[in-house]
This record gives C-alpha cells, sequence and structure tokens, in this order.
C-alpha cells in the first residue's frame, strides 16, 4: 500500500511538471486606445518583452517600440534609443500636452512634419475595469487640468 501511495504520488508530479506552461501575463495582447476622437491607437504587447504602439488622428500619426518589464500589477514601457529609429522624426514624449524642446531621432535632418516618434519613458500602466490606464506624472496633471485619462481596452 505504501508503495502504491509513493507511485502515485510520484506519477502525479511527474504529470504536474510536465503539462504544457500557460503563459499568464494579462498584458499580452493588442490594446486599442479609448479617447482617441478622430483617430486611434494601438498597443501591443509581445510575449517577448517588447512592445509596439501606433496612433494616428487629425492627419498626424506617431509610433514606438520597445521593451516592457512587469512591475506587480503594472506594467512599465520604455521606447528603444531614438538614435535606433530610421528616419528623421520629431520625438515626442508620451502622455504629454505640451512640449518644452523638441528633438530629432537624428541630427541635421528635415524631420517628418505628420509622423513622430512616440518616446515612453518607463510610463506605467495599471490595471482598473479591464482597461489598461496610464499613470501620470503629478506635475503634468497640474499643467494639463483638461487631460483625460490614456487608457487602452483589450481586443478581443
Amino acid at each position: 500500500m505504501r508503495n502504491y501511495f509513493y507511485t502515485l504520488m510520484f506519477s502525479l508530479i511527474l504529470i504536474q511538471s510536465c503539462q504544457r506552461k500557460i503563459n499568464s501575463n494579462k498584458f499580452i495582447g493588442t490594446w486599442n486606445g479609448t479617447h482617441t476622437e478622430g483617430g486611434y491607437a494601438k498597443l501591443k504587447i509581445n510575449k517577448e518583452n517588447t512592445f509596439s504602439y501606433e496612433s494616428a488622428g487629425n492627419g498626424n500619426k506617431t509610433f514606438s517600440s520597445g521593451h516592457y518589464k512587469i512591475v506587480g500589477d503594472s506594467i512599465a514601457l520604455t521606447s528603444k534609443n531614438a538614435t535606433e529609429v530610421d528616419g528623421c522624426y520629431i520625438i515626442i514624449q508620451y502622455g504629454q500636452c505640451f512640449f518644452k524642446e523638441l528633438r530629432q531621432t537624428q541630427m541635421n535632418c528635415q524631420p517628418s512634419k505628420n509622423e513622430f516618434y512616440e518616446f515612453f519613458d518607463n510610463d506605467i500602466f495599471y490595471f482598473k475595469k479591464n482597461t489598461l490606464i496610464h499613470k501620470n506624472n503629478p506635475e503634468e496633471e497640474e499643467k494639463c487640468p483638461d487631460k483625460s485619462e490614456d487608457g487602452f481596452v483589450k481586443s478581443k
């Protein structure tokens, strides 16, 4: 009887360890922006700890790509260095409603006038009712009182 018990336990452990690991990363997938009147925003979070982002509206387009890390129940996005981007674009900081200075992805070039590189600098997103919400910088909230929450809902 004792041998039967040990054999059963060993078999259960073996079966459990051989089962395919299911990715439980709730962030992975394509997310669509919720506040995009006259345009769209799409955030794609990949299994390989990378992301891509694109948005468009009012004749302008933005794009970005980089890596992410999970921080507790949140995700932090960081774009790849702007010097690694092919082409000449003005860099805009994600989530800002004003820009102190404009930088470019390359020196001494003529940047696109309607396509921009959107830079995520360890920008944190958290869940609120099945929506990914951007955690605003308190300094930004003071300067942009009319700014609504940047949110993304997962595509089905």
